[in-house]
């Protein structure tokens, strides 16, 4: 304690003045840093949340794609469900381009944001491959289908990926019941192929009802979960689409396949069941659109949230390193 007495009056001010000073500094410092590291997260949210309508987009042009070519695949004589594929590949393509330019110019402003979108769209690239194999006959029904879910999964991985930089709340909240309802919508899609492939006029392929069965299972599961998840509004809207007329009559088809795989009941053409559940796929669509608008709107917030706390920790910082008047030239 001598250096201390041994100090002028000034210098015990300046101490006195510095050390709270610097101790500031460091808190403010902390603040920063802390704030920082939510603002990272939240920007990359904020961008992939915006691409997030483009991929949903390709994934149900997709998922109708896949579809139609198990049913053309598992039905070679049937040319109705020929001529449904050949018109779907133009939207497939025609998405899958506004998807390139949305991610492409994203990229631009923040390249590092979306490196995971970047390589679903590789994995996209397998599509004209898969094509030209289907042409040639070069697969079968059960292997188009599994390449091309291998490429919705990939499609599905960038919104799906949000959840790691979703914490606690609404933007947690937010993120599962959005990538329950994209889950659910795949899990329809999925049905509608397998059916696409087990429907006859004669009956169901007995071999292919125990997957189409668990197809409906798991779209009831993720839709729970979106339920849980989402806001009063979404759980409305999806409890309106159990409801429904469109589910009514897919659940309907649903017996008739039971009828005809366990029973050897009649079935119906595999293009009526493809056209029955494509309708309840849109209606999927639909709530999965509304769900995105609600994420991204979510996202947008708290990304502007944690922006304005790192202005405001790094404001406070600025603030407290300002020059004060020396000890020494304070007035008497």
């Amino acid at each position: 304690m001598s250096f201390v007495r041994n100090l002028t009056i000034s210098q015990r001010i300046a101490i006195a003045v510095v050390v709270p000073l610097l101790a500031a500094i460091g808190f403010g410092g902390d603040i920063v840093f802390e704030s920082w590291q939510e603002a990272g997260p939240a920007r990359q949210m904020a961008v992939v949340a915006t691409s997030g309508p483009h991929f949903g987009a390709v994934v149900h042009e997709l998922q109708t794609e896949r579809g139609l070519t198990n049913t053309v695949l598992s039905n070679p004589g049937n040319r109705s469900a020929a001529e449904a594929r050949a018109a779907q590949l133009p939207k497939v393509d025609a998405v899958l381009s506004r998807l390139r330019e949305a991610v492409a110019q994203a990229s631009a402003d923040a390249p590092q944001d979306l490196a995971v979108a970047r390589e679903a769209l590789a994995r996209a690239d397998d599509l004209a491959a898969l094509r030209a194999a289907v042409q040639a006959r070069a697969v079968t029904a059960e292997q188009a289908v599994a390449r091309y879910t291998a490429i919705v999964d990939a499609l599905l991985q960038p919104v799906e990926g949000l959840a790691r930089h979703g914490r606690v709340g609404a933007t947690a909240r937010a993120v599962v019941a959005y990538a329950s309802i994209l889950r659910a919508k795949e899990a329809a899609g999925l049905e509608r192929a397998t059916g696409g492939g087990a429907f006859s006029p004669d009956g169901f392929a007995r071999e292919r009802f125990q997957r189409f069965a668990e197809l409906a299972a798991v779209q009831d599961s993720y839709l729970s979960v979106a339920r849980r998840y989402g806001t009063p509004d979404q759980g409305q809207r999806i409890e309106a689409l159990a409801a429904s007329p469109e589910t009514a009559a897919v659940q309907r088809m649903r017996q008739v396949a039971a009828r005809a795989a366990l029973s050897g009941d009649k079935g119906v053409e595999a293009l009526e069941w493809f056209r029955t559940s494509t309708v309840r796929v849109n209606a999927l669509k639909a709530i999965e659109d509304q769900f995105a608008l609600d994420l991204t709107a979510i996202i947008a917030g708290a990304a502007d949230d944690a922006r304005n706390r790192l202005y405001i920790a790094a404001g406070l910082v600025v603030g407290v390193t300002l020059p004060v008047p020396s000890p020494g030239r304070c007035a008497p």
